[in-house]
């Protein structure tokens, strides 16, 4: 492999008319219209699925909460920071209220992440580093298991990779690191899991500035806690001018702490993710472990500036992976966290590989695994060519048709009870009857119903209470596997099915249950 070279790094400086993202140069907008072509490839044919992972249907749902005047928490609830139901807002806001709208805003944000990456890996290696570690990003990203939907992860990796950028491309002053905190956290207020991102990367911050600059050690990190702060007081304040910060403190930290209690443990955890995402993930984990390892190789001849780079990109790959190791679940998108550092590394490998007289046979080994990886992609452009083919609509999946039930059979938006494909509220412009059916597992995590549902709250009083509203329809799958472990709650809801209750449809293996009484 070659040997880096100080020549071959492109460093970016402070000088006079230039900003993060590098002069406006011909190049730079080849770069941005590669990743923006890439970023289609991967992404189009997944805006047209109903759910692709049921946490983005209960994040546009909280979204939309909040377009219509409300608090996050106070209608609605769910276990997420504030900023992401912020960010869906915006998302519905800019691009308008459908499912595809709200998957163009996840490209445009992955795109963007993907410059990102490209932009810190130019800094460190050089431009044809950044450039394969983006476009690994943009591909990685899109082949994670729930990957394809605009997950709160895609939106926290934005700010994330934007902060690293930032510490990257500009000297370490004062404004600099305020504008790293700020986006530090506005990122853990997306994933809190990456508060412990922020706290690493202040305590780097405090050790560089005491070996290089002592004096403004205590000003810089001063800076990059206020900033880090901001949002965390924007968000806050709200609640607490309406005699609601018990809800927001609640909402914001107890819930996600007894979230991680009640899961896995770190190594359990991070080793279930691994395994469900491995198949398509391989090539990325081997990349940038062999990076990795020929980083360390080549350690004395990487210069200062590459060192610095280095060390930082390592504060937030180690980081990251630790906070998504201790957050209690084993969900493999959160693994799409971790992608934009391992692809720098990836990146930096392919880099060195296509300086080596043996890059044609490297490289197409590494094609063929990136044929494997992307699997996902492929098979989703085979079922969109197939409706096409047929001429059937490209938008489908249950939820569009339990929508269109209701909307015939329920006039009037009378209220019901989605225990599966809950976007279809959305679709009929109605909502969930509690804070408890918001997401509607969360009826079955009793350690969270406390937070809004006061203490001694359980799965068979929050039934309870939702089956007392009456609502006219009810939508559940025969065997409804969040209530599996809850036989008080299975039963309750059972026996006001056989009682007041006729089924009327079933609909891709969702049955669709009409009150009986016909006085309303």
């Amino acid at each position: 492999m070659r040997k880096p070279a100080d020549k071959q790094t492109e460093t970016v400086t402070d000088s006079p008319g230039r900003t993060l993202a590098g002069t406006p140069t011909p190049a730079n907008t080849f770069v941005i219209l590669v990743l923006l072509g890439l970023c289609v490839a991967a992404r189009l044919p997944f805006f047209f699925p109903a759910v692709i992972d049921w946490d983005e249907s209960t994040l546009i749902l909280m979204g939309q909460s909040v377009l219509d005047g409300q608090l996050p928490y106070t209608e609605l609830w769910d276990n997420k920071p504030p900023v992401a139901f912020l960010a869906y807002a915006l998302l519905v806001a800019m691009f308008g209220k459908s499912v595809a709208a709200v998957r163009f805003g996840g490209f445009l944000v992955v795109a963007g992440t993907a410059y990102l990456t490209y932009v810190a890996g130019r800094s460190i290696w050089g431009g044809r580093a950044g450039l394969f570690a983006a476009a690994l990003s943009i591909l990685f990203i899109s082949t994670v298991p729930s990957g394809q939907a605009t997950m709160a992860e895609i939106i926290a990796i934005l700010p994330l990779m934007g902060a690293l950028a930032i510490l990257l491309v500009k000297e370490h002053s004062s404004y600099t690191l305020f504008a790293a905190g700020l986006l530090l956290g506005v990122a853990s207020l997306v994933r809190l899991n990456l508060a412990y991102v922020a706290f690493l990367v202040a305590l780097y911050v405090l050790f560089k500035l005491l070996r290089t600059a002592p004096r403004s050690s205590i000003t810089g990190v001063l800076a990059y806690v206020a900033g880090g702060l901001l949002p965390l007081i924007l968000t806050a304040s709200p609640y607490f001018f309406t005699g609601q910060g018990g809800l927001w403190i609640a909402s914001v930290f107890l819930a996600p702490l007894r979230y991680s209690d009640a899961g896995y443990s770190a190594i359990e955890a991070f080793t279930a993710q691994l395994q469900r995402g491995f198949s398509t993930q391989a090539l990325l984990w081997a990349t940038s472990l062999l990076g990795a390892a020929w980083i360390l190789v080549t350690w004395d001849r990487q210069t200062r500036r590459q060192r610095h780079g280095i060390a930082l990109v390592a504060v937030f790959l180690l980081g990251t992976t630790w906070s998504i190791a201790v957050s209690g679940a084993a969900y493999p998108h959160y693994l799409i966290q971790i992608v934009p550092p391992l692809s720098l590394l990836a990146g930096f490998l392919m880099d060195c590989v296509v300086g080596t007289r043996y890059r044609l046979a490297i490289l197409g080994v590494l094609s063929l695994a990136l044929i494997v990886s992307v699997r996902p992609i492929v098979a989703q452009y085979g079922r969109v060519s197939e409706r096409l083919f047929r001429g059937q609509s490209l938008s489908y999946g249950a939820a569009y048709q339990i929508a269109a039930f209701l909307e015939k059979e329920n006039p009037h938006k009378e209220p019901v009870y989605l225990m599966t494909d809950h976007i279809a509220y959305w679709f009929t412009d109605t909502r969930p009857l509690t804070k408890a059916t918001t997401h509607p597992s969360n009826i079955a995590k009793e350690y969270m119903l406390e937070t809004f549902a006061g203490r001694g709250a359980s799965t068979q009083s929050e039934m309870a209470k939702v089956l007392g509203m009456t609502p006219m329809f009810i939508v559940k799958e025969a065997n409804q596997w969040y209530l599996r472990m809850k036989p008080e709650a299975r039963h309750l809801l059972e026996s006001v099915l056989a009682a007041d209750y006729m089924q009327v449809a079933e609909i891709d293996g969702r049955y669709i249950y009409k009150w009986r009484s016909h006085g309303r």
